[in-house]
């Protein structure tokens, strides 16, 4: 949401477009990361008693644990520190010999907390780097404003792959976090989408594009978000 505050934020939004992306206005985090085939994103959705919250670095260190564990059997460990050149930079970045492949955010719900990861399991990075780079730089045109926005550099960043030298798929990936999961004891049941949950889902979806609309108005439709 911050990046929209950028002074030129319909210039920064074209840059997007001429990397033949689409854009949205998520609710969490707070400035941009890139998605596409080669990035896995999932949440961890934790319970949390009305009378006793959650502290924030609890959630962020589950995910940054869950995926340590993950990647264990490949003989590399990620720390959990802020690289601050990285397109939304943050104090749980993940990396791995300085250079950041994931980043966390977090966000309270009703009675619980969502934990959200996106993860850089392959794919061009330095291309990912440069469109969000070449957006700032769009969107901002040397000024001076009270936000901070990062000037990215795209060789602090890296793919999973890259950093633990193997072959690996999003659902390589996907894969082994569910069998972390399992060795921890944890139990995984098929998801049902009841009536009610699709009519949530559903509500939840207009809402998602009416704030968007009201954000970025003609420069985002229907169509392109769905």
């Amino acid at each position: 949401m911050m990046d929209t505050k950028l002074p030129y934020f319909k210039d920064a939004l074209e840059i997007i477009k001429n990397y033949d992306h689409s854009f949205i206005v998520r609710n969490s985090g707070g400035l941009a990361v890139v998605g596409d085939e080669g990035v896995l994103n999932f949440s961890l959705i934790l319970p949390e008693h009305p009378q006793q919250k959650m502290p924030i670095n609890t959630g962020y260190e589950f995910m940054f644990h869950l995926i340590n564990e993950a990647i264990k059997p490949f003989g590399k460990i990620s720390e959990a520190y802020e690289i601050k050149d990285s397109y939304c930079p943050g104090d749980f970045d993940l990396s791995i010999d300085g250079k950041k492949f994931a980043g966390i955010s977090q966000r309270r719900l009703k009675n619980g907390v969502a934990i959200m990861i996106y993860i850089s399991v392959n794919g061009n990075q330095e291309k990912r780097a440069e469109m969000i780079r070449d957006f700032y730089q769009a969107g901002l045109k040397g000024e001076s404003v009270k936000w901070h926005f990062p000037s990215v550099d795209p060789s602090v960043m890296a793919t999973l792959e890259e950093l633990l030298s193997i072959s690996l798929t999003v659902d390589e990936m996907k894969q082994l976090i569910l069998n972390t999961l399992l060795q921890k004891n944890c139990t995984i049941s098929p998801g049902v989408y009841s009536s009610e949950l699709l009519a949530d889902y559903s509500e939840g979806f207009e809402k998602m594009i009416r704030r968007n609309q009201q954000m970025l108005g003609n420069s985002i439709d229907k169509e392109l978000i769905e």
